[in-house]
């Protein structure tokens, strides 16, 4: 029994580590400056993007074939951001966080998708010199 009370609260410790890790992963990513080529093709002219733009880059990146690289990390923060954004509508106490979050979830999702764009291009140029 208290083999399996350990087991329990280790896994649960585990989970924990994990996700501040995933959420440090995304905080130190997001802290990339979004290159003006994204900005113009979401079409923010402001030097910053916001939470509203999260929508716009995440339209993006489905316009844009994959010509290599994971999936993954998009379904995650899509995830993220759209709980966040419930959990701020849900509790008014936590609206001013969620917004920070989600503006950090628009950044990210404006790095990943120029290292999306930067592969895919490279790709191309690999395909038109063979």
């Amino acid at each position: 029994m208290i083999a399996a009370i350990l087991l329990l609260i280790s896994i649960a410790a585990f989970g924990q580590f994990a996700i501040y890790y995933w959420r440090a992963t995304i905080a130190s990513t997001s802290r990339t400056p979004v290159s003006d080529r994204v900005r113009m093709a979401a079409g923010v002219s402001r030097p910053t993007l916001n939470s509203h733009d999260f929508r716009v880059i995440l339209n993006l990146h489905d316009l844009t074939p994959d010509l290599g690289g994971s999936y993954g990390a998009f379904r995650a923060i899509r995830c993220y951001f759209f709980f966040v954004k419930k959990l701020g509508r849900l509790i008014p106490n936590v609206t001013e966080w969620a917004e920070i979050e989600m503006t950090m979830c628009s950044n990210y999702m404006a790095v990943l998708l120029e290292r999306h764009l930067e592969r895919n291009m490279e790709c191309a140029a690999r395909l038109r010199g063979m």
